[in-house]
């Protein structure tokens, strides 16, 4: 019996089989069957926010977990289930679902935040250098906002002269990887 995660996987090879011909039954079943999928997803993401929302963070880790087996490219389970782990002080997780949201949806401003923030914390100043400017070129418009990441900018830019070359390496890695992502986004995931 295949899992959740393979039966998606194996959705999606056989709705871009039948993409060619978008007015066969078979295409129309397999969309309506990921369609499906996606409600299912977002009713365990709905719920899981309840959960959170009153303080149940086993409840909603388990909801948030179930909603991505559903549908796992959708950027808000990973947004939140990286917002838990933030909470409970393991920068580590929330890192790599933060990760994982950015390369689903590159274009919201709030997971570069977050993963600025996050890295931050982990004293990864590099990363975190990266990530505020990419988040300031978000928020230039917005003075207060652009202000404070910039006085944070400065406050650990001293950080990153510890290793110059080193430091360079990593913000150009990161850098290359959102980039990368954003060539890689095609489509808008829900939020």
């Amino acid at each position: 019996m295949l899992s959740l995660t393979q039966w998606n996987k194996w959705l999606q090879k056989l709705l871009s089989k039948y993409a060619q011909d978008k007015t066969s039954d078979k295409y129309k079943e397999i969309r309506a069957q990921i369609e499906k999928n996606k409600k299912l997803a977002n009713d365990y993401l709905k719920l899981g926010v309840q959960y959170q929302a009153t303080g149940d963070k086993l409840s909603a880790l388990k909801c948030y977990k179930r909603a991505s087996l559903y549908y796992p490219n959708f950027s808000k389970i990973q947004l939140n289930i990286g917002s838990l782990y933030y909470a409970d002080k393991n920068y580590e997780e929330a890192s790599k679902y933060w990760t994982k949201a950015m390369y689903l949806d590159p274009n919201y401003p709030k997971t570069i935040s977050n993963l600025a923030v996050c890295h931050d914390m982990l004293k990864q100043f590099d990363y975190a250098y990266c990530y505020y400017t990419i988040f300031a070129s978000y928020v230039i418009n917005q003075p207060e906002d652009y202000n404070r990441v910039i006085t944070r900018c400065h406050k650990i830019k001293p950080y990153l002269n510890e290793n110059p070359l080193l430091i360079e390496n990593h913000i150009l890695i990161a850098k290359n990887a959102f980039a990368n992502c954003c060539l890689l986004y095609t489509s808008p995931s829900p939020r």
